[in-house]
């Protein structure tokens, strides 16, 4: 018989790699180190039950589904989270548009006051950055990122009436795209 050390890093690196996880990408949504992770993967060690629960949940499957042997890997079951993670999510967007709409009625003097809209569109793009850097995949960062820089330079065009800040996005842009390339490459050493 397997010792559950062994029967629990199979589990676990069978589910992070369903979840196409790295090990740390893992270890920072449970806020361990990739060491850890690896450690328990290796059955070297086991994850303490809050910590396996936390896993569990993250999974989608039970801590049942952690700790025995299994013929047939049960599959994660389909949770409502992503759906209510959206819902959230497009609360926010348009408590951000409600805001922005109270602005434009609010400056009913101001014969530009449309730029509330384009105003709230940076605010929208970080929303989004902040939801899903808890709830999403780290990749959609990049391309929120991107749009969060475009958004507040368009915003800064229309404010300051100077077009050329747009060449200080191709510098954002690059920036960003590298900054990903070299965070990815860090993390899958």
């Amino acid at each position: 018989m397997d010792s559950l050390n062994q029967i629990v890093a199979e589990n676990i690196q069978y589910y992070r790699n369903r979840m196409k996880w790295t090990q740390a990408e893992l270890a920072e949504r449970i806020h361990y180190s990739d060491k850890s992770v690896s450690k328990w993967e290796r059955g070297e060690g086991m994850p303490d039950l809050a910590v396996c629960t936390l896993l569990a949940d993250l999974f989608g499957v039970t801590v049942d589904d952690l700790i025995r042997r299994h013929e047939v890997m049960p599959q994660p079951k389909q949770t409502r989270m992503s759906f209510n993670h959206r819902i959230i999510t497009a609360l926010s967007l348009v408590g951000v548009l409600a805001i922005a709409l109270i602005l434009y009625i609010v400056l009913e003097d101001w014969e530009e006051r449309y730029r509330v809209f384009i105003y709230a569109l940076p605010v929208m793009s970080l929303v989004v950055l902040v939801l899903n850097s808890i709830w999403g995949k780290r990749m959609a960062n990049l391309y929120i990122i991107s749009l969060l820089v475009w958004t507040v330079l368009w915003s800064l065009v229309l404010l300051l009436h100077t077009p050329s800040i747009f060449y200080i996005g191709i510098l954002a842009q690059a920036a960003v795209l590298l900054a990903f390339c070299f965070h990815k490459k860090g993390r899958d050493k």
